[in-house]
This record gives structure tokens, C-alpha cells and sequence, in this order.
């Protein structure tokens, strides 16, 4: 991935997935194998992130 997609998805990750909450970016922006490293846990695979966030919403 280049760096010029990494800017752009980076602001789809936090807008659309953490401050909306639209977990169907999460499968367009995020692969299978994504390990989150938050403050509180560790979050293994996209489908375990998408309940975190659930969660959390």
C-alpha cells in the first residue's frame, strides 16, 4: 500500500468506523488478519474489532 492510500483511509478509519460507527467500512478499509493495539485490550481479527466497536457504540 502506498503511502498517498494510507492517507486516505486513515481518515475513513476514524470518522466512518470509530466516530459513526459504520461497521461496513471496517470491511472495506480493514483485512481478515487486523490486530487493534488499544489502551484497554487487544483486539484480534476484523470480525472481534467489529464487536469492540459495536461495543463500544
Amino acid at each position: 500500500m502506498s503511502t498517498e492510500q494510507s492517507k486516505a483511509i486513515a481518515p475513513r478509519y476514524i470518522e466512518e468506523i470509530w466516530t459513526d460507527g459504520k461497521l461496513d467500512a471496517a470491511d472495506e478499509i480493514i483485512n481478515e488478519d487486523f490486530i487493534f493495539h488499544g489502551p484497554i485490550r487487544e483486539v484480534d481479527g476484523l470480525e472481534v474489532f467489529k464487536q469492540f466497536v459495536a461495543a463500544i457504540h
